[in-house]
């Protein structure tokens, strides 16, 4: 049996061969499509770097390319490291003074089919983010 590494590429692959044997003669294989297109996809934006002490923000997208709405559970790491920045309603940050908070952030999200980027920023030093979803 072949094995072939397919490329970490959301697409459509499909797939066609034969096989010629000495006695059997040519036989033409039936073709078989391989979706590689993962039911939720994360990219993440922030600075490579920072000093000590500066606030730093991180973009968290999410793209839902299935048929059917996600629930969709992101939770930013928490870190001795580092602390979060709390946004105010109406997205207001007293950047003199701002209220932090440490541990884990939970945020339960609905992605919709073919929606656009959702955006969660946090202000921090060190990250680990990652994601849960339900089917």
């Amino acid at each position: 049996m072949a094995q072939l590494k397919v490329p970490n590429t959301p697409a459509t692959w499909i797939m066609e061969g034969y096989s010629i044997h000495p006695e059997k003669g040519l036989t033409i294989l039936p073709e078989q499509s391989y979706d590689s297109t993962p039911p939720l996809m994360m990219k993440i934006e922030a600075t490579s770097f920072c000093r000590r002490g500066e606030q730093i923000s991180v973009r968290v997208h999410l793209f839902n390319p299935s048929e059917i709405n996600l629930l969709v559970m992101v939770v930013l790491k928490g870190n001795d490291d580092y602390r979060f920045i709390n946004v105010e309603e109406n997205a207001k940050v007293n950047y003199h003074k701002p209220r932090l908070s440490a541990g884990d952030h939970q945020h339960l999200i609905t992605v919709r089919t073919h929606t656009k980027n959702i955006h969660t920023s946090l202000n921090n030093s060190k990250w680990m983010v990652h994601y849960e979803q339900q089917f």
